[in-house]
């Protein structure tokens, strides 16, 4: 269901609460989301979360969508960006609701009585918009992907420290009962691939995107990785 355009009205008023109060709900949508539906902690960056950099980037593009909501053509760069990262961590079209439902609690929960029934209903079509948008430009992605469209395990097979801050690692694809594993799908200079591991201390998995700095090769992919200061959570310095 489009937008209508009282609805477009609406969603372009709120522009100024968004400025005000924006970092304040994404901040809550997170702690809310990450807490009722605990799988997707798998999806995004614990480190993020702690130092809020994902709270202030997810509040700047509602901004963004709220002021151009009668000219998303001025978006298209940045959703095309965002759809490129749901797939590389493959983003499924279920979690949308998800995010929709939390978000507009959020909403609420900040706003409180300013977040009056019209305003609630504008922001829910606006979500439903933006999300069929993206979802059908993902599917389009996943479809150039061939057949693979979920994480794909690998091993390391060789690690190569090249200075005292970067280390290159080799990843193959695990092989399966002996099997041989088929090539991996070549690149373009400049593409990076996504790397999700277990980390014991957080109890569950965490992804990182890192480019590709080889020449592409069907039987492996190489990452470049420079050593940075770690988080501190208690000081929440980075």
């Amino acid at each position: 269901m489009p937008l209508t355009p009282t609805q477009v009205a609406i969603i372009k008023q709120t522009v100024p609460v968004l400025q005000d109060h924006g970092v304040d709900i994404t901040t809550r949508f997170y702690s809310n989301m990450l807490s009722e539906v605990s799988s997707l902690k798998n999806v995004f960056n614990n480190a993020n979360q702690l130092i809020g950099t994902r709270a202030k980037a997810l509040a700047s593009s509602l901004y963004a969508y709220a002021s151009y909501i009668d000219d998303l053509g001025v978006l298209s760069l940045a959703v095309e960006r965002i759809c490129q990262k749901h797939v590389s961590l493959y983003v499924k079209p279920e979690q949308y609701d998800i995010v929709g439902n939390c978000l507009l609690d959020a909403m609420k929960e900040v706003l409180g009585d300013a977040l009056t029934p019209e305003i609630h209903t504008a922001w829910a079509v606006a979500y439903r918009q933006l999300a069929d948008l993206m979802i059908g430009r993902e599917a389009q992605l996943y479809k150039e992907r061939d057949d693979w469209t979920d994480w794909r395990d690998c091993v390391i097979a060789r690690k190569i420290q090249e200075s005292e801050e970067v280390t290159s690692f080799y990843l193959e694809p695990r092989r399966k009962n002996g099997d041989r594993t088929r090539p991996l799908p070549s690149y373009h200079p400049g593409q990076f691939i996504s790397i999700r591991t277990e980390v014991p201390q957080l109890k569950h998995l965490q992804p990182r995107q890192y480019s590709l700095s080889d020449a592409p090769r069907p039987e492996y992919y190489r990452v470049s990785v420079k050593r940075e200061e770690g988080l501190d959570p208690p000081s929440r310095r980075a």
